[in-house]
């Protein structure tokens, strides 16, 4: 019989290359050798998509992977994208399925607007999508980026794409698309929730669905240098805390594209005040991007605030807990509520531990060092409030074009407490003296 290449959707023309691996003997699904071939795919399979993401792999037919994905994913009511036979296949899986299904149907060889995905989405009535990107039996390509933005509109709606003509004929950037929500915190400050809302995944985890691969940016150095660059930390590379030695993992390479940098080209000055918490100072970092590294790596025009670590931190939280029980000089979490002292000697209760020491309180301790959750369960008079803990209080730096460097740490007690109004500390900024105005900060 002569050698026919198919054209069509299915079945397709199968290379010699697969060929010969399907003439290697079979290996137990349960084995090692099948958990290492799954291992070697992976990588690959995420490079294809542009996705940090776990990629399931599903040896059923497409019917299985459309009732997996409509069982697991719609509760409330689903809608279908339908422009071909394909598209309109999900439809009836879903009515089969008992779902409570609407139909977006165009015509055949019309694509799906994502005006038309608006409209319905806006009702409020749907907790789930079905699009097919490239409509097989039709040849017709839906805008997949434009419908895909709808995410950021619509975040309680889970978006559902079938690729399968288009995956690996075209570019997918998965982790581009769109994301389930994103919140930032600290949580708990200014009359903010205690904890990011995460509706989507609440429901799916509710369905007895697990996560266990997920991407968050929940430290200092990779936040900020997903804001400066509007990238991903496994893109940046920046993935870790400036705690950490590996100085790459916490800092921007000077050759990143930064906000401030294409606002330069455009003709605008661009400051930054606040935490820095990218770079590790002068002693671990090149000539040029110490200090001055909001300037020659970021692209800022000017930076002041406070760069590192804090000079000192009470592990005893004011005396009440043996030397070095609290690394960070308080008590952190989600949920946590106690009972926190003034100096005055006045006690206030149900505040979060961080936020007690922004009102100026100390968090209030029990005997056995946890945190008491009533004023009566500890005693303010124990609390030493002369202890230096700089956790609010760190040596100003400023970076401008010209000069980089930071003020002198105060050398008092007295002097790193609450300053007056318009008083100054004076220290070097590289080679020209200059004065930095101090923080009114507890």
């Amino acid at each position: 019989m002569a050698h026919v290449k198919l054209h069509i959707p299915g079945p397709v023309e199968v290379s010699a290359k697969t060929f010969q691996a399907m003439t290697q003997p079979m290996i137990g699904h349960r084995g090692q050798g099948f958990k290492d071939l799954y291992g070697r795919i992976q990588p690959q399979l995420q490079s294809m998509l542009s996705t940090q993401q776990r990629i399931y792999l599903s040896t059923s037919s497409a019917w299985g992977v459309m009732e997996g994905a409509l069982t697991n994913l719609c509760t409330k009511k689903v809608l279908n994208c339908m422009c071909g036979a394909f598209s309109d296949k999900w439809f009836d899986v879903a009515k089969k399925l008992g779902k409570d299904a609407e139909a977006l149907q165009v015509p055949w060889g019309s694509p799906i607007r994502a005006e038309q995905i608006d409209a319905r989405l806006a009702t409020g009535q749907f907790d789930a999508l079905t699009l097919i990107h490239n409509e097989t039996s039709t040849g017709t390509m839906s805008p997949l980026d434009e419908i895909a933005a709808l995410k950021k509109k619509y975040p309680d709606v889970m978006f559902i794409v079938d690729a399968v003509s288009s995956l690996t004929a075209l570019p997918h950037r998965f982790d581009d698309l769109g994301i389930d929500q994103m919140s930032f915190p600290p949580f708990n400050w200014n009359a903010a929730p205690e904890a990011p809302a995460m509706p989507v995944l609440a429901e799916i985890a509710s369905k007895g669905v697990s996560f266990r691969n997920f991407w968050a940016t929940p430290e200092c150095s990779p936040s900020r240098a997903a804001m400066l660059t509007g990238r991903h930390g496994f893109r940046t590379g920046v993935v870790t805390a400036i705690t950490d030695p590996m100085i790459p993992s916490n800092q921007l390479h000077p050759s990143e594209v930064t906000v401030p940098k294409l606002l330069k080209a455009a003709g605008y000055t661009s400051g930054m005040l606040g935490k820095y918490h990218l770079g590790g100072g002068e002693e671990n970092t090149a000539p040029g991007y110490g200090y001055e590294a909001p300037n020659s790596a970021l692209g800022l025009d000017f930076y002041q605030g406070y760069w590192d670590l804090p000079p000192s931190v009470d592990t005893t939280i004011g005396g009440q807990a043996a030397d070095g029980t609290y690394d960070c000089g308080t008590i952190g979490g989600i949920n946590v509520r106690g009972a926190a002292c003034f100096p005055d000697g006045s006690c206030v209760e149900n505040v979060h531990p961080l936020q007690a020491m922004a009102m100026g309180a100390t968090p209030l301790l029990k005997a056995d060092g946890t945190l008491a959750a009533t004023c009566a369960e500890g005693t303010c008079a124990a609390v030493d409030f002369t202890r230096t803990n700089a956790y609010y209080v760190w040596p100003r730096t400023a970076t401008t074009p010209t000069s980089a460097g930071r003020a002198k740490e105060p050398a008092t007690l007295e002097n790193a407490g609450r300053p007056k109004p318009g008083s100054c500390i004076t220290g070097s900024m590289a080679s020209s003296p200059r004065s930095a105005c101090a923080f009114g900060v507890a």
